[in-house]
């Protein structure tokens, strides 16, 4: 990958959003999935410069 350090690598979202609905629902007994899959994304050389601008727009748009 970029600086030849990684040949590849994963993102893993936090699912945060998703945890707090289902945090809610078990609170409230309401019905709620026992099996929550976050999808997962691969960087590797062909899209690390892609995952790098959005990287550096985010943390642009933070400050």
């Amino acid at each position: 990958m970029q600086g030849g350090i990684l040949d590849a690598t994963f993102l893993y979202p936090t699912g945060g959003e998703e945890i707090i609905q289902l945090a809610h629902d078990i609170l409230h007994n309401r019905p709620f999935r026992k099996d929550n899959i976050l999808n997962t994304t691969v960087i590797d050389e062909r899209n690390v410069h892609i995952m790098k601008q959005q990287s550096d727009k985010i943390l642009a748009q933070e400050k």
